[in-house]
């Protein structure tokens, strides 16, 4: 008899918040691909911390991409979400698209803050 244990979005964001917290950007992305793989539903924070592993390892494209996922997986991305992102932007001298992404920001209401 085999035994099968999935672990649930709190596991998962607990793992891809040390990632981002350790700069190991790749780990958390397969992470992620992983818990949608097993049907484990990801929810903001999920999606926050690996873009922001993302901008820690200085993956703008990839952080960009993530944040583009979001919607498609049915989560609505926040301020700190959008923040990761800006921050990957700007660690990629991408300042153009740092201000689409805050113009973006603004157009779905969501409160910029101090960070932002």
């Amino acid at each position: 008899r085999q035994l099968s244990l999935v672990a649930g979005v709190t596991a998962h964001n607990a793992a891809i918040s040390a990632c981002s917290r350790s700069r190991q950007w790749q780990p958390a992305l397969r992470l992620l691909a992983w818990m949608r793989q097993d049907g484990v539903t990801p929810d903001v924070i999920t999606f926050s911390a690996a873009i922001a592993a993302c901008a820690k390892g200085r993956q703008w494209e990839q952080a960009l991409a993530v944040l583009e996922l979001m919607p498609q997986s049915s989560v609505q991305p926040d301020v700190i979400a959008v923040n990761a992102a800006v921050s990957a932007m700007e660690k990629g001298q991408q300042w153009q698209r740092s201000l689409a992404l805050f113009a973006d920001m603004q157009q779905a209401r969501l409160p910029a803050n101090v960070i932002t």
